[in-house]
């Protein structure tokens, strides 16, 4: 801890000890008259920028987890509000026997929406704390660090074009300029350390890793609690062309806010697509979390990466709403309930975003957040002042294709020869039913798998390894996961070695139903449990795609077939060992052992 804090941070949170309504008005201050605001920057260009607002990114956050945890805008409070220690926060009391132990909204309509509300309430304290520490700087630095406090903004971590975690988040230790001088301190930003360690009753048994002990957060943990950043990037990478897709499709295909935005807008409404933005999300949590506290819902936020991975959620979101800016809240029943919202409520666009208030005694709604600018933020691909809505959604749509398009596809739009072509994508729509104590991956692949589970997460033939979060709900309940996996990457690897005669339907239908297989296993290699595959159902569908040379223009995409001959739904529990292909159906169940993993 970087000594000249100390002082300031027992002030502080003296002065935090007396608010008691708390009032999100997210960070202030670098906006123009115009509507421009300041940026949230990709963590990777801010950290290779460095400089004072750097500094103060690092220094602001090492002071917030500094903050005794007993007070109200302390880290440990704040990421409390998510889920665990299940205590009210700013007077907003819960419901009696509430499903779920925090605040937060998941596998509901609002999940996108409650979640900037609390991304603006982290940003804002963190704001404060920055202002604190730019004061301290000596006189002939200070006004370069008051400026850069005023437009200081949370950074994302862009997974989608670049995989593995950001170095800085990783580092142990970092090196920053602070008010005494060059420091390196102990990097803030690769774990919590909690002070005093949660007992049992504020951090309960979930899975196999014991909360109540951890020092600090941990990721992908395995013996110790340690980090293995090795093991969480490999998997990172090994997915990374499925991300790509899934996110360059949820922007280019995907219309209606709802489908959009979470894992509750059910299945027979969605017009054949599964994929969801919420669900993507997941994926990240679980492939960096392991067994560890990003993996689970109500310890996750504990974790100083979950707020850089939720910036980026919430810039896919803005994006998109640039793009669609007619689709918002639909009404829509919350199956879960949360820590203050009773189970079944119909959520819509003015539901109260428990518990961050808008003024005293009134709370933030999705109406009251859906503009970015009421929190002071944007993003670089969103400069939408001083232009047109058409004009905005143009440029954005040029942003998401030259971020996100494949790049066999980037190619063809840059290429003269051919103006306009058509395709067919094929992608794989999977449901699932979240377990009640057990998170676990389905791991897709054209042709064998590796002999040796522990090699699944990362074979050179995966295709994705689909994560199935455990639940998280006190009472287990466990929600249904959806999502759609993209085939087209793959099998243009296949076509490219030889492996695929032809992109033709029956060429494709009988490479597929020969070589798409799947595996089950836990996050840390093992095989997965009987019963662990109850409710699976597995489909495969095609979609014709016309493709537009412009980099402005999205393509134009049909409507999806499926293919009854390479679908599979199971309804039963599976027994241990290797199953064989039912018929002529394709997925085949491999090295599903009755161990239960780690323990």
């Amino acid at each position: 801890m970087v000594s000249i804090s100390t002082t300031s941070v027992a002030l502080f949170a003296a002065l935090l000890h007396t608010i008691s309504a708390f009032v999100v008005t997210g960070a202030t201050g670098g906006t123009g008259a115009s509507g421009e605001r300041p940026f949230r920057l990709n963590i990777v260009d801010m950290a290779q920028s460095g400089g004072p607002a750097w500094d103060l990114y690092i220094l602001a956050t090492q002071r917030f987890q500094a903050l005794d945890q007993k007070e109200q805008l302390s880290y440990f409070q704040i990421a409390g509000v998510h889920g665990y220690p299940q205590i009210e926060w700013d007077g907003v009391k819960g419901t009696p026997n509430p499903r779920y132990p925090g605040y937060a909204n998941h596998a509901d309509i609002i999940f996108l929406t409650w979640h900037r509300a609390y991304l603006a309430a982290y940003e804002q304290i963190l704001q404060q704390n920055a202002i604190q520490i730019a004061n301290q700087y000596p006189q002939d630095t200070a006004e370069q660090y008051r400026d850069a406090a005023t437009t200081l903004r949370i950074p994302y971590w862009d997974w989608a074009s670049s995989a593995a975690m950001p170095d800085v988040t990783t580092q142990l230790n970092i090196t920053v300029r602070t008010p005494n001088g060059t420091q390196t301190i102990v990097n803030p930003l690769a774990a919590y350390r909690f002070h005093p360690v949660p007992t049992t009753n504020e951090f309960p048994p979930a899975g196999d890793f014991p909360f109540s002990q951890a020092p600090n957060t941990v990721r992908t943990p395995q013996t110790d609690f340690a980090a293995q950043t090795s093991a969480i990037n490999s998997r990172l990478v090994s997915n990374a062309n499925s991300l790509k897709d899934k996110v360059y499709g949820l922007l280019a295909r995907q219309t209606q806010f709802a489908a959009f935005a979470t894992t509750a807008y059910p299945a027979s409404m969605r017009n054949g697509s599964l994929d969801n933005i919420e669900e993507v999300h997941n994926q990240i949590h679980a492939l960096v979390g392991g067994d560890g506290h990003m993996t689970f819902t109500a310890f996750s936020a504990f974790d100083p990466i979950f707020f850089i991975h939720h910036a980026q959620i919430d810039r896919l979101w803005a994006m998109w709403s640039a793009i669609n800016p007619g689709s918002y809240v639909i009404p829509l029943k919350n199956d879960q309930g949360t820590f203050a919202q009773p189970t079944g409520t119909v959520e819509d666009i003015n539901t109260p975003l428990l518990p961050f208030r808008s003024q005293g005694s009134e709370f933030h709604t999705s109406a009251t957040v859906r503009d970015m600018k009421d929190f002071g933020y944007s993003y670089p691909e969103i400069v939408n002042w001083e232009v047109s809505a058409t004009e905005l959604a143009s440029n954005v749509r040029t942003a998401v294709n030259r971020l996100y398009q494949r790049q066999t596809s980037l190619a063809r739009r840059r290429s003269n020869i051919r103006r306009t072509t058509k395709r067919r994508d094929w992608y794989i729509n999977f449901q699932g039913l979240r377990q009640t104590t057990t998170t676990f991956a389905i791991n897709f692949f054209l042709e064998e798998p590796p002999a040796a589970p522990q090699d699944w997460a990362t074979a050179p033939n995966l295709i994705v390894s689909q994560i199935v979060l455990a639940d998280n709900s006190i009472d287990k309940v466990a929600p249904q996961a959806i999502s759609q996996i993209p085939l087209s990457f793959s099998l243009e690897l296949a076509m490219a070695s030889g492996k695929l005669n032809g992109t033709d339907t029956d060429s494709v239908t009988a490479y597929l139903e020969n070589n798409l297989l799947w595996t089950a296993s836990f996050l840390n290699g093992d095989g997965c449990e009987p019963g662990a595959l109850d409710g699976l159902d597995v489909s495969v569908v095609d979609q014709e795609v016309v493709e537009s040379a412009r980099m402005d223009q999205f393509h134009s995409y049909g409507k999806y077939n499926l293919h009854p001959e390479l679908s599979y739904k199971r309804t039963e529990s599976v027994q241990s060992g290797r199953g064989g292909r039912p018929g002529s159906r394709i997925m085949s169940f491999s090295g599903c052992s009755a161990g239960r993993g780690r323990r």
